[in-house]
Parts: structure tokens; sequence; C-alpha cells
């Protein structure tokens, strides 16, 4: 019989390597312009990933091995956004974007001094997250953005990796350890939807 806790350490591994694979692999394509990193996006993403680490430690039961891909992913992100800062590669600013975020992040802070608990913390942050992709979507639906569907394949990948790693660990806390990788993976899909919207429209244009 196969221990479920050596299997959930083992999808945990291949979420890790995955969510490295699609840093690397986004890295590139900002680099050679296929994909336009929105700056909202991204600062709160960074924000949000390194306050991740130590409520998400709590929430799958101080499981280390899965505390390091959201360690690992929170680095990689800083990453891409001091080259992507320092390169100008971001797409056009766009004020409403920055206001949305702003009120978005407050009112959830506000939300977290009233109920200061790790799960709820951890649950807050993904809203955040949630908020914080709305300036990448709106951009591709608007078509002031541009994404390359490839690196956040690799993304998807991760979370469900992740998701299954906490459906196995007998140490995790309940539902609430699915937020996380649910929430993300979804988003990201959706990002991978307008992308490929947006090409299949860029394409058909060109030939009219």
């Amino acid at each position: 019989m196969v221990n479920n806790e050596l299997l959930s350490d083992s999808f945990s591994i291949c979420a890790t390597a995955s969510i490295t694979a699609a840093c690397v692999i986004y890295f590139f394509q900002v680099r050679s312009g296929q994909s336009v990193p929105n700056r909202i996006s991204w600062i709160v993403w960074v924000l949000v990933g390194f306050l991740n680490t130590p409520t998400y430690y709590h929430v799958v039961g101080n499981n280390v091995i899965m505390q390091v891909m959201v360690i690992v992913h929170a680095t990689l992100l800083a990453a891409i956004l001091l080259y992507s800062w320092a390169a100008k590669k971001f797409s056009e600013f766009v004020r409403r974007e920055l206001v949305f975020c702003l009120w978005g992040v407050i009112a959830l802070g506000l939300f977290w001094l009233v109920f200061r608990k790790h799960g709820t913390t951890n649950v807050l942050l993904q809203a955040i997250s949630i908020v914080s992709f709305w300036p990448t979507i709106d951009g591709l639906r608007m078509g002031r953005a541009t994404e390359k569907s490839f690196s956040w394949c690799f993304s998807v990948a991760a979370y469900v990796f992740l998701a299954l790693a906490n459906a196995l660990d007998p140490r995790a806390n309940g539902m609430v350890v699915y937020v996380f990788p649910v929430t993300r993976g979804a988003l990201c899909a959706y990002v991978i939807y307008l992308a490929g919207k947006t090409r299949r429209k860029s394409r058909t244009e060109s030939f009219m």
C-alpha cells in the first residue's frame, strides 16, 4: 500500500518543479516581448506571495516540503518584477487599475484586522490575489496587454499538483488548504483562455 504522506510530498515536489519552470519560461517570454506584465498585478502578487508564506505554512500543518513551493514562487516572482522594472517591460499604466486594487487591498486588510487567524488571513490573501488579477485580465480583454499561454500552463499544472498534495496530506487543516491552489489555478486558466482568444483575434485581423 502506498503511503499517502509520501505521495503528497511527491506531488508537492512536482508543484515546485512546475512553478519554477513557469517562472523561468515567463522570464524569457518577457525578455522576448511575448509577455508584457502588468505592474500593478505583479507588485501585489509579490507582496501577497511573501505574506502567504507564513500563513500557508500553518494552514498545511507545518508541511515544509509544501511550503518550499510557496517560497520559491514568491522569490521568482520578485526576480521577474525587478527585471521587468529595470528593463521597462511593463504594459501601459492605467490609473483605474491602481485605484481598484488599492481599494480592494485596503478593504480586505481592514477585514483581517478584525479576524486575526492564519486560516482567515490566508483566505483573505487569496481574495486580494483575485482582485490583483483584474488589471492583467482587463488588459488582455481591452487589448492593452500581451501574454503567451505557455508559461501559464505550467502554473496551472503546479496548482493542480499542489491541490493533489493537499488532498493526500493527513496534516492539512480542512478545506481551507484548497483555497490557494484552486483560486490561483482557475485564474491562471482564465489568463490562458484570454491569451489564446487575443492571439486568435490578432491572426484574424492580420488576414483581413
